[in-house]
């Protein structure tokens, strides 16, 4: 099941670098895609064309498989503060 958080406008304003506080494993081919371990057996997968450019989608995977697509700083500060919860 996907949840997915309101988008505020087409710049999310999250870039790769919003992430820096988290290690990650790069599994992408063609394609960036970073798997960041958030702790509790959860996680955030962050894609994009280019480490130049923002990325083109944050979801963030919960421990039960679930994920919310997270789209704009507003939202990821939210998810930021339920992560920091668990």
């Amino acid at each position: 099941m996907r949840e997915r958080l309101d988008v505020e406008g087409s710049d999310s304003g999250l870039s790769w670098s919003t992430f820096d506080e988290y290690p990650y494993e790069d599994i992408g081919s063609g394609l960036y895609i970073r798997i960041y371990e958030i702790g509790g057996g959860e996680q955030l997968r962050i894609s994009g064309t280019s480490l130049k450019l923002n990325p083109m989608g944050v979801v963030w995977i919960h421990r039960d498989g679930t994920e919310t697509v997270i789209e704009g700083r507003k939202e990821w500060e939210r998810a930021r503060e339920q992560i920091a919860m668990n």
